[in-house]
């Protein structure tokens, strides 16, 4: 889902390539990053270059409530890129293409103006982030969560192993403060099945001290909700669009794949 700026939906490739643009610079992506060729509303190829935008725990996200939803453009080719793009400050590298994509045009729960990708014939993401900056990640995440219980996180300290192509197990040794400093380690198994249901298994939070039994208690249900159902990837609100497969290699960087295409149904 991309915002687009203005009111009114594009009516022509120029407002189209304007209302992108500028409708990007919210994550602050540098003015100039959409490329378009052929004619409104039938086009030849969308590429979007978001190198340079950021993401953090701050940022407002889009609305899953669509309104006034309608036929938008479809393009032979979309190719979104970024080298990188920063997530909390975290640096991502990431890929999009898809053949025969068709957009939806629509509006938000803010009436704010949206594209959203409804459909394509075939499509490919591959994502790479290295180990620090995915210990950036997932210290600003955690940051977050716990200063909502009046906990400051210090440092992450993330190993990961990969155990198949599409299961990965984890150890993160997080050093947090509230009223005095505690380390809790939490580890477990990451896992997709063949049905593309993501599977958390094994999943343990230890910690010593009276600190790390207070932080510990807020983690473990959590671990707990995870760790009680599958998250079925395949029923994703994708839209027409169908998640196909998924591949993780924990090496250096973390990368991970993800192909997609039209719905049998559609």
């Amino acid at each position: 889902m991309l915002p687009l700026a203005g009111n009114d939906f594009p009516k022509s490739r120029d407002e189209l390539q304007r209302a992108i643009d500028d409708g990007l610079k919210l994550y602050g992506a540098p003015k100039g990053v959409v490329g378009i060729e052929g004619s409104f509303p039938i086009l030849d190829s969308l590429r979007i270059d978001l190198s340079g935008a950021r993401i953090d725990t701050n940022t407002q996200r889009p609305s899953r409530e669509l309104r006034e939803k309608q036929p938008g453009v479809e393009t032979g080719r979309l190719e979104v890129s970024a080298t990188p793009f920063l997530l909390c400050d975290a640096p991502v590298q990431f890929r999009l293409t898809a053949d025969a994509a068709r957009f939806d045009f629509a509006r938000g729960a803010d009436g704010r103006p949206v594209l959203v990708l409804n459909a394509a014939r075939s499509g490919e993401l591959d994502a790479q982030i290295r180990r620090a900056d995915l210990q950036t990640l997932v210290r600003a995440l955690a940051h977050a969560a716990a200063a909502k219980h009046g906990a400051t996180i210090e440092d992450v300290d993330l190993s990961l192993t990969t155990l198949g192509p599409r299961a990965l197990g984890f150890e993160a040794k997080i050093t947090a403060s509230m009223f005095m400093k505690t380390t809790v380690q939490v580890t477990g198994w990451l896992e997709i099945d063949d049905a593309l249901n993501a599977h958390f298994s094994k999943l343990t939070c230890e910690a010593g001290g009276m600190v790390g039994s207070m932080a510990a208690g807020f983690i473990r249900p959590q671990l707990a909700k995870l760790q009680s159902q599958p998250i079925p990837l395949a029923n994703l609100p994708l839209g027409g669009v169908k998640l196909r497969d998924v591949k993780i290699d924990a090496g250096e960087p973390l990368r991970v794949q993800a192909w997609f295409g039209a719905d049998a149904d559609s």
